[in-house]
Formats: structure tokens, sequence, C-alpha cells
């Protein structure tokens, strides 16, 4: 009996256009014009800029995590926002 593992490896979705500023990323889709930018700003910026469709979630939290919490409590947070992102189409749905 084989067990297969799930790892969660966050993709930006194809076509996606950002802009990043410092501590803050404009995204826009332009295949849903009508649809408003998405804002992002601090910690879910970062957490943006980390997804490389490589790094699982729990890289992502070690990568963004700020010195002063503990992974423990980063991890949750990034996906929370990795959630979010998906929420908004703004991420691929892959598993590895």
């Amino acid at each position: 009996m084989t067990t297969e593992i799930s790892v969660d490896v966050p993709v930006r979705a194809e076509g996606i256009a950002f802009v990043e500023r410092p501590g803050r990323v404009a995204l826009l889709d332009p295949s849903r014009p009508s649809e408003a930018p998405t804002i992002l700003v601090g910690f879910a910026a970062d957490v943006w800029m980390a997804i490389d469709g490589i790094r699982t979630i729990e890289q992502i939290a070690d990568h963004v995590a700020p010195t002063d919490l503990p992974i423990e409590q980063v991890r949750p947070l990034v996906a929370e926002v990795v959630k979010g992102l998906r929420g908004r189409r703004l991420l691929e749905d892959r598993a590895w």
C-alpha cells in the first residue's frame, strides 16, 4: 500500500500583471477587465513576491517570517493569504 502525499506549492495564475513598490503590490488579471485591481500591502505583498511556483507554503513562511514572530504563527498567516489569493483566482491550484 502506498501513501500519496500532497505538497501545496502556490503558483501564480497565468497572465496576472503586477506592479511592485516597496511594501505594496498591485495585481490585475487582464482577462477580467471589469474587476478592480487587487492591492496587497505589507505581509501579504511579501507573500505574493515569495510565490515562485517552487516554494511550498512552509518555505514561503520561512522566507517571509518576521524575526520577532515564531514560525508556527507565521505558517497559518501565509496559508490565509494564499487562500485569499486563490479565492480571487490569482493563483492556480496545483499539488505535487
